[in-house]
């Protein structure tokens, strides 16, 4: 086999991998939209947010507040998520906003007011921005920590993580 065919070859598996990959992305959004419940995949598990260690080298899929399902490509929309969704109570917004300026980090802040210092800042809401740059477990512990602050109960919110 010469070079250009093996490289026709790769690219006919490569396009199989994607379009195969694509059609099962379509059809769990499909039966996510017309509202059926979606059987747990084997290559899928499910953990509460509590479990921050269990999440290290993994990839989410999914965040859950009852019965609602949002999917997640990156842990730092995973925060993001979970801040909006903590925020649409104004109570829990107000407690939110106090903490700005008062969880420090070594060098930065990791809430404030600006995105001013921060190399890859979350944007909450307005006058409410979260520093990212940190490891997964990093950044899960810093949203737990923030969870507990404002003594919000995320015992009920659920991740669904590739194995």
């Amino acid at each position: 086999m010469n070079l250009v065919e093996e490289l026709r070859e790769k690219k006919t598996q490569l396009i199989i991998t994607i379009d195969t990959t694509f059609e099962e992305m379509i059809r769990k959004v499909e039966s996510l939209e017309s509202g059926e419940l979606k059987s747990q995949n084997s290559y899928e598990s499910i953990f509460p947010l509590a479990s921050c260690s269990t999440f290290k080298g993994k990839k989410p899929i999914s965040v859950t507040f009852g019965k609602e399902n949002i999917v997640t490509p990156t842990w730092k929309s995973v925060v993001e998520i979970i801040l909006k969704e903590v925020i649409k109570n104004e109570e829990m917004k107000e407690k939110l906003l106090a903490l700005r300026n008062r969880i420090l980090g070594r060098v930065r802040n990791r809430i404030a007011a600006t995105n001013d210092n921060m190399r890859s800042p979350i944007k909450v809401c307005e006058d409410l921005y979260i520093e990212s740059h940190y490891d997964t477990k990093m950044l899960l512990d810093l949203l737990i920590q923030i969870l507990n602050e404002i003594h919000f109960d995320y015992s009920k919110i659920k991740v669904t993580i590739k194995n």
